[in-house]
């Protein structure tokens, strides 16, 4: 069996990219190979990630900002680094220049999952296309584009990019079609890391808090018609908002913040709520594992959650999408056992393609 490596944003202030990067590795550990997470440190994020970005080469109005935010970035950078240190297996810290160096022993390399394809939140890096590695060690895993439309000037590079691998996973049917329009080959779609682990096996993951009932409130992109929803059927129950996270704040007296937590208890943040309301994939990943009653909007100020978009129209539960015009039902019923029957045998087509890889 190979020794392996895992390529994605394991570093990033986001706690989806965190927990799918160790799902990944737990599944391949549990599976019998050899994983460490390359820990490659991307100029890119780290500049995203840093605690004054907001007054970098910007106007004066805002420091103000930036004074604001640098505790609460800082705050969840040290989480980041305890989690990695906690629950990672990682090679020594790399950069550009170095990660093929640091990644000589490894005889397989796997890009995602996460959006490592995404034009956009990574700087276009090529790192996370394995450029710097021999084209027999790269395949690719549940990699995200993170959209349908790709910029016009960048399809070059990415068709160059893309034939180098030996096989290509995604994440949704949008990014098999653009691998196809890019290449000409064909790609399979394998689901998030997330859904990888079985829900008994994320509960030992979990620190057992015990909290009062809630509605969740999660947002990634900045809402539109969410936290109005979660507002209504807070009404509705009696139940206050819990709402993880220090943007898009709305002043409302049932709203309760959170700043930041560790990325297992976003986890049970999600386990224990009575209700759930995201705009999150892994908000929408979570509740699907929880069985929660959830909603998850899918348009959002600046752009489309296509990945939920995807996911919900696979497993029949569209009604459960806050989008355009539909406003659903909060208590409506569920048919679970489609969902785990799903999960089931894509966890099983998932066992197949990474140990075919890894032998």
């Amino acid at each position: 069996m190979k020794k392996a490596g895992i390529v994605t944003f394991h570093h990033a202030q986001s706690y989806g990219a965190l927990l799918q990067t160790y799902a990944l590795q737990q599944f391949m550990l549990d599976n019998g190979i050899d994983t460490q997470v390359v820990n490659y440190r991307c100029k890119f994020l780290e500049d995203r990630a840093h605690p004054f970005r907001y007054i970098r080469g910007k106007a004066l109005r805002n420091y103000a900002a930036s004074f604001y935010y640098a505790p609460k970035i800082s705050a969840m950078r040290r989480k980041v680094d305890a989690f990695g240190k906690a629950h990672l297996r990682m090679t020594p810290p790399c950069n550009r220049e170095t990660v093929a160096r640091q990644t000589e022993d490894l005889e397989l390399l796997i890009a995602g999952s996460d959006q490592v394809f995404n034009p956009g939140c990574a700087g276009f890096d090529p790192v996370y296309f394995l450029e710097f590695a021999p084209d027999h060690k790269k395949i690719s895993y549940a990699a995200s584009f993170g959209t349908a439309v790709l910029p016009e000037e960048k399809k070059e590079a990415y068709r160059q990019r893309l034939e180098g691998f030996q096989c290509l996973s995604i994440r949704e049917k949008s990014g098999r079609d653009l691998v196809k329009e890019l290449t000409g080959r064909e790609s399979r779609i394998h689901v998030d890391p997330t859904f990888l682990l079985t829900k008994e096996q994320w509960d030992a993951f979990l620190p057992g808090k015990v909290r009062k009932p809630y509605i969740f409130l999660f947002t990634v992109l900045k809402p539109k018609r969410l936290v109005q929803y979660a507002l209504e059927l807070s009404e509705k129950t009696g139940l206050p908002i819990v709402c993880l996270g220090y943007r898009h704040k709305v002043r409302d007296k049932r709203i309760t913040y959170i700043d930041s937590v560790p990325a297992n208890e976003f986890v049970e943040l999600i386990k224990n709520a009575a209700y759930v309301c995201t705009n999150s994939f892994h908000g929408n990943a979570f509740s699907l594992i929880y069985r929660k009653q959830f909603i998850v909007e899918t348009d959002a100020c600046f752009g489309e959650n296509n990945r939920s978009k995807e996911l919900m129209q696979r497993l029949g539960l569209s009604s459960r999408v806050l989008a355009g015009e539909n406003w659903p039902e909060m208590e409506q019923t569920t048919d679970w056992s489609v969902v785990e029957d799903y999960v089931s045998k894509e966890r099983e087509r998932s066992r197949e393609y990474l140990l075919t890889a890894a032998k």
